[in-house]
């Protein structure tokens, strides 16, 4: 990387993040840094232009995180992003543009080839690290100017592709709320007209044909898992495990995200998850607390924690999928974040007492049905993109393999 760098890699600033002003210089942080080499959406944070002078980061940047789980990933700076500065735990290197791309370097940092160096080379300590020095030693295949241009050409064209897809998707899911927003029309302005405070009055006040109901009067029972001392591993084929209250995440369930459990004593055929299940977590940060799935494959002996409740659904009186996607309704997390306890915004509680209490907007089976029935069609339009997405970046990696190894020269 040195040979191709206008000088040794540079380490950012060590000033603290403040929260982000479209005014000041956006903070690139490791955490900033998302999986497809962009800048996540959801982590905006600002440093005042005095400490962000120094680390300012110019049109063909490529940064590397240093440290923690994000270590090895990559962000190839473009203007398009606006003033940015990096942060103390990200190295900048300035590409020399006389002999190297920075786009091509950009997809070296992301073949399978980049990744086994990283793997071989961090320190695992407490956090896993690479420095500038070993950054800058890193060597990768350089074929001439012209070629790279060509192999960064080939595979911006699919990652325009991925970009679209993209973007449709996150359209798809808006018009996703809002159809089942204007679907339960009455039922949701019904919750909103009341105040918070006025919420035990509420019950059994309708509106055209909907009402509002607590959730427990449409709930069988809420079980509870247990979280033992684990080591933090996930289970590997016919091992157990305990899952972490990340498996429920706003894309669904994460069966990954659970830790081993080998001792037999701990096992409980009671506390395993199955498809159809609807589990929620009761503890989790302000804005994660009470997020809820509906689990639609799982490997089996995966159980319940403690800060995981799955809630069994009366199916006489409503559906699994109907409750889901009430609770992902704004009134219903306004609800939530209301009721949740706690002092610290990183670790918020909701007690099973609080879930039942909830008020949600109710009909007849029908029109249950016909909401359900509703988002049943866009979920089923967001698969087939999900699957056109898989399909492209399996074909963008493959492609990177056999144009950056030289296996294949354009």
């Amino acid at each position: 990387m040195d040979e191709i760098s206008l000088g040794p890699g540079q380490y950012g600033s060590g000033a603290a993040a403040i929260a982000y002003d479209p005014a000041l210089p956006r903070y690139v942080r490791i955490t900033d840094i998302g999986p497809q080499g962009g800048l996540n959406a959801g982590t905006l944070a600002s440093i005042h232009w005095g400490e962000a002078k120094p680390h300012m980061l110019n049109e063909g940047d490529l940064c590397f995180a240093r440290s923690g789980a994000t270590v090895g990933k990559t962000y190839l700076y473009d203007n398009v992003d606006g003033p940015c500065a990096h942060a103390g735990y990200v190295i900048r290197f300035a590409i020399d543009e006389s002999v190297a791309l920075p786009q091509y370097v950009k997809y070296w940092t992301q073949s399978e080839g980049y990744w086994r160096w990283v793997n071989n080379t961090f320190r695992q300590g407490a956090q896993p690290n690479i420095n500038a020095l070993e950054y800058g030693r890193h060597q990768l295949p350089l074929p001439p100017l012209a070629e790279q241009r060509r192999i960064a050409e080939i595979l911006d064209a699919i990652d325009s592709q991925i970009s679209a897809i993209g973007l449709d998707l996150v359209k798809q899911r808006s018009l996703r709320i809002a159809a089942l927003r204007y679907a339960m029309g009455d039922g949701l302005e019904l919750i909103a007209s009341v105040e918070t405070s006025r919420f035990r009055e509420i019950e059994g006040i309708s509106r055209g044909e909907w009402s509002a109901v607590r959730l427990g009067t449409l709930l069988s029972r809420i079980e509870a898992g247990h979280s033992p001392d684990l080591e933090d591993r996930p289970a590997g084929h016919g091992e157990w495990g305990v899952l972490k209250v990340s498996a429920v995440g706003r894309d669904g369930f994460r069966s990954a995200e659970n830790k081993v459990a080998p001792d037999g004593k701990m096992h409980h055929e009671a506390l395993c998850v199955r498809v159809g299940d609807l589990i929620m977590t009761r503890a989790n940060t302000a804005d994660l607390v009470g997020l809820s799935c509906v689990i639609e494959d799982t490997p089996s002996n995966l159980m319940l924690c403690d800060k995981t409740l799955r809630l069994i659904v009366d199916k006489k009186k409503a559906s699994v999928a109907f409750v889901n996607l009430v609770l992902e309704m704004h009134e219903l997390r306004t609800q939530i974040q209301i009721a949740a306890t706690g002092t610290s915004a990183s670790m918020k509680n909701i007690g099973q007492s609080s879930i039942r209490n909830l008020v949600v907007p109710f009909s007849d089976l029908v029109n249950l049905g016909r909401v359900c029935g509703l988002d049943v069609a866009y979920r089923e339009s967001f698969e087939k993109q999900q699957a056109e997405l898989r399909n492209l970046r399996a074909l963008k990696q493959g492609l990177m393999e056999d144009l950056l190894s030289g296996r294949v020269r354009v």
